[in-house]
């Protein structure tokens, strides 16, 4: 029978072990060495490094090398080496290829089944890439394992306990992850895990990084910021340093020749480190840690008393400091150092093996979801389908119905993650639907199931129990996982049906995935098919006009009444002059409303003429809506649509924060919450108060329009192009406006006051424009553009 090899695929370095005879045998490479470095260099004539070579080789290429790549997979990060894009898969491959040319050299057998680690944190998208690696590899993962979870099984069949409780805790190079384990007669049953998979010991080893060049600048005013070479030669220091801490109070960090000064004189870095400096600098990092244990302990409904034992495992974890912390949770009971924490999950991952093929029949590993797994529903929410820490395998089904009247079809979107909101969790994959016969908006019985394997495996179905029709997506094949690109037409989307159980709806924590949202918070029809044949993607949002279905009367009616018995009465008392008399205080009374504002930009208002000519929904627009979408806005009022794009749009948004109802200064949006919107066509558009919640809208207007846009003039730029926001142009190296040049090196700092654009250079001011800053199209695009570029240049 083949071999099955654990691989321990690491941030830094990697470990092979198999199963002999009962017991674990760690695997050296070519070189002679139990630990394999995860860097992979390219070299010319198409040729890749992996392995000591490729480590060795990237302090003098650092920019052919790929470092710390593991927290990439399931990402769409790449690595660009002379035209040739790899992604966090293929880099992965290529450190496997060279495990399984050492594992096949030392045991004289072609290998292809592996048991595979993974972050213990890590998602169906990250497995997915994992997987796929291993396939390019030429290997055949029979099992990915969690970091956490394998030590745990490697002390398990270590100590035999009888019935325990265990927490492992792993630092690894570049990610950090916790996970509570029962142990009860050989079963070591995964109860929670937690993790985050950017906090590693290299976050450790940066800080030191960051430390030693502010000192270098402090002493010789030089900047190693952008030295690619010089900051290679210091990140090799600080990681040594890290390591001395380890075990010495102190240490001397010295790296000769790092610069020269003005005379040509050459300058090195020497700096003394102590440990409590070090443990200073990275508090808040051991701070991080610290939360994660104590919630993976909560959320297996435990106390810190209820652990029996804690075991550090991972590179990092020698640091004193985070030994420190990890005493913490051991209570009265010494942390578990019996296996080497470099080579405790490789161990354990071997044991696995064991199961696998049958050797091992006394103990056995039954692993959780680390995060939920559940669906979009109306309104860009996440209803969970499967929770975090379920006992894997597992299996659950809800219900879901269309939210508009006549549909034919649903997209059902696929996610993973934490997150209430869809857009900070993960899409896995998209389930579509047809042949819905014609039937009202709630009326049909969708059911959506879960299954989840013991091996992470995802299949979710999607089925029509009065039509008999579904679909099936299967998460966590080979197939190249591509990030997942698509646009579903918003009437397209599903929410909960009524049906569904209270304990579900509880669990969304949110009021727009129910059904009984009020009419006035749904997107008419006409909106919706507007953003369907726009291409708009997802709905976000809607905000009805502020006298949605009401009359405008404390608007209009107060004042009028007040202006008209202030004239009766100068009139009656005093015939013509009193009129007169009464109507030039009226007059008064309603510049000194805006003395205020004409005192912070006197061009200010001036400049506001543009935006009377645009459409404006007004009182007699009392049914108008403004729906929100992932690529654009629709608004409606009075049976119509107007339609714009965050990619196409051109905006002209108010700066000054003065109210232009003084009287309703509590109730109406302040000024810099009023856009005007233009399309390529022309078409103009302009919108304020009206709508309610400006404080939500606003922003994800100015979010969206960043988020379609600054990618492209960012681009732009860096090509050598030109761009001109109104009065101002703007190039890689300078900003221009009112005949003045000014390089991005030469400007400490871009502000808006008063309405107005300033730069501030050698102490004084400069103002960009002398039409005020609501003249300037897509003004957030260009502040953000400059300051990106301000920075740049000063790095």
């Amino acid at each position: 029978m083949a071999r099955v090899v654990g691989i321990d695929l690491g941030s830094l370095n990697s470990v092979m072990c198999v199963l002999e005879d009962g017991q674990p045998r760690i695997l050296t490479n070519a070189e002679g060495s139990a630990f394999t470095s995860t860097v992979v260099s390219f070299i010319d004539g198409g040729k890749v490094l992996a392995g000591q070579q490729a480590f060795e080789r990237a302090h003098s290429h650092p920019g052919r090398s790929a470092i710390n790549w593991r927290r990439q997979l399931g990402t769409e990060w790449q690595f660009t080496d002379e035209g040739r894009i790899f992604g966090a898969p293929k880099i992965a491959a290529c450190v496997l290829m060279k495990l399984k040319r050492d594992a096949e050299a030392q045991l004289g057998e072609e290998i292809t089944d592996v048991v595979i680690s993974v972050p213990s944190y890590f998602g169906a998208a990250e497995l997915r890439a994992t997987t796929h690696a291993c396939t390019l590899a030429g290997l055949r993962p029979l099992r990915l394992v969690g970091d956490a979870g394998a030590a745990a099984f490697a002390y398990a069949m270590h100590t035999n306990p009888c019935t325990e409780t265990v927490l492992v805790a792993d630092l690894g190079g570049g990610t950090f992850s916790v996970t509570v384990v029962r142990i009860d007669n050989g079963v070591a049953e995964v109860r929670a895990v937690r993790g985050d998979n950017a906090l590693g010991g290299n976050e450790w080893g940066q800080r030191i990084l960051a430390h030693l060049v502010r000192k270098f600048r402090a002493h010789n005013g030089i900047d190693l910021g952008r030295n690619v070479p010089a900051l290679v030669r210091i990140t090799a220091a600080a990681r040594t340093a890290k390591h001395e801490l380890s075990s010495m109070p102190s240490t001397v960090i010295e790296v000769p020749a790092l610069a020269t000064d003005a005379d040509g004189n050459q300058l090195s870095l020497t700096e003394t480190l102590t440990r409590a400096e070090f443990a200073s600098m990275t508090a808040d990092l051991l701070d991080r840690c610290r939360a994660l244990i104590a919630a993976a302990i909560t959320d297996a409904g435990l106390t810190t008393r209820d652990i029996d034992r804690v075991i550090p495992i991972g590179a990092a974890s020698r640091m004193p400091a985070f030994d420190a912390l990890i005493t913490e949770f051991a209570g009265d009971r010494e942390p578990y150092r019996g296996l080497p924490p470099e080579q405790a999950v490789a161990i354990g991952l071997a044991a696995i093996t064991g199961v696998l093929d049958g050797t091992v029949r006394d103990h056995t590993l039954l692993d959780c979801l680390p995060m939920p797994l559940g669906i979009a529903v109306w309104g860009r929410r996440f209803a969970t389908l499967i929770d975090r820490n379920s006992l894997l395998p597992a299996r659950r089904s809800i219900f879901v119905t269309t939210i508009a009247d006549n549909r034919s079809r649903v997209a059902v979107e696929v996610f993973q993650g934490i997150s209430d909101a869809v857009k900070h969790n993960r899409l896995l994959g998209v389930l579509h639907l047809d042949g819905l016969p014609a039937a009202p908006r709630g009326a049909h019985r969708i059911e959506i199931t879960a299954e989840i394997d013991p091996f992470n495996r995802i299949r979710v179905t999607a089925g029509n129990p009065s039509t008999g029709s579904g679909q099936t997506l299967i998460i966590g094949s080979d197939r190249d996982p591509s990030p997942i690109h698509h646009a579903i037409q918003a009437s397209e989307e599903v929410e909960l049906h009524p049906d569904q159980d209270a304990g579900t709806r509880r669990e969304q924590h949110t009021e727009s995935s129910s059904p009984e949202v009020p009419a006035r918070r749904r997107p008419t029809e006409s909106t919706l098919d507007a953003a369907a044949n726009h291409l708009l993607g997802h709905h976000l949002s809607t905000h009805p006009h502020r006298w949605y279905g009401g009359s405008p009367l404390l608007l209009y009616g107060v004042p009028l009444a007040v202006a008209a018995a202030v004239l009766i009465f100068g009139t009656v008392e005093k015939g013509l002059p009193g009129t007169l008399a009464a109507a030039g205080l009226l007059v008064l009374g309603l510049v000194a409303t805006r003395i205020k504002s004409f005192a912070k930009a006197p061009r200010y208002l001036l400049a506001r003429a543009k935006y009377a000519r645009a459409a404006k929904p007004g009182t007699g627009f009392r049914d108008a809506q403004l729906s929100l979408f992932e690529h654009g806005v629709v608004i409606f009022g009075r049976g119509a649509t107007t339609v714009f794009r965050w990619d196409t749009v051109t905006v002209l948004q108010d700066l000054v924060e003065t109210k232009y109802m003084w009287y309703l200064s509590d109730t109406i949006a302040s000024m810099k919450d009023r856009y005007l919107l233009t399309d390529p066509s022309g078409g103009s558009y302009r919108i304020s108060g009206e709508f309610v919640e400006a404080g939500q809208w606003g922003p994800v207007i100015r979010e969206g329009i960043l988020a379609a846009r600054l990618p492209g003039a960012l681009a732009a730029v860096e090509a050598g192009q030109t761009l001109t926001f109104g009065s101002i142009t703007v190039n890689r190296d300078i900003v221009t406006a009112r005949g003045r040049s000014v390089p991005w090196s030469d400007i400490e700092g871009i502000r808006t006051q008063r309405g107005f654009i300033s730069l501030r250079v050698a102490g004084q001011r400069f103002s960009l424009v002398k039409a005020p800053a609501n003249a300037v199209p897509n003004i957030f695009v260009f502040l953000e553009l400059a300051e990106r570029l301000r920075v740049s240049a000063k790095a």
